[in-house]
């Protein structure tokens, strides 16, 4: 199983967060290389504290279910987003929210698409985590172009329903 540690580099004292095996201390490289883009793209260490165990719960929960994370079917991955959705936050006990889910799923995404570029996985896998779909109604100033080449836009396939609870009303 993976954990999430933090790392400081002995020439230039950089710290970046890690993924290493409770068992042998060895790190994920691409995991790290992960970390390693996001501090590159100026993501706040913040980001790469809450990205990092979102990556190892999906890595883990790969490993746990037999599953190669490099080429995780789609139906692999709906498999992950109901394991998400029905796991209750270790803190609370409650089940996770929509956009709690959503926002881990984002992260996944962004990793495999980042593995994806570096030619860790194959590109299909990333390719697979969005469709075309068609651009209704667009934002104001939006250019489809002249032949209308710009109508479609790529949108995520796994999403979880966000419920939003109706604002509370006035008594009378």
């Amino acid at each position: 199983m993976l954990r999430t540690e933090r790392a400081e580099s002995p020439s230039t004292g950089t710290v970046t967060m890690v993924l290493v095996d409770d068992r042998t201390y060895e790190i994920h490289p691409e995991a790290r290389d992960f970390s390693l883009h996001l501090q590159a793209r100026g993501r706040s260490p913040h980001t790469r504290r809450n990205y990092l165990p979102q990556v190892g719960r999906y890595l883990n929960w790969c490993s746990t279910r037999g599953t190669d994370w490099r080429t995780a079917a789609l139906g692999d991955l709906a498999w992950y987003k109901l394991s998400l959705e029905q796991t209750p936050v270790r803190d609370t006990q409650q089940l996770p929210t929509g956009k709690t889910a959503n926002a881990h799923l984002s992260t996944v995404c962004e990793f495999l698409r980042f593995s994806a570029a570096q030619g860790y996985i194959p590109q299909e896998v990333a390719e697979r985590l969005v469709e075309p779909r068609l651009l209704h109604h667009a934002p104001r100033g939006y250019q489809r172009g002249e032949h209308g080449e710009h109508s479609t836009i790529r949108a995520r396939i796994l999403k979880a329903p966000e419920i939003e609870e109706a604002p509370a009303t006035l008594t009378a």
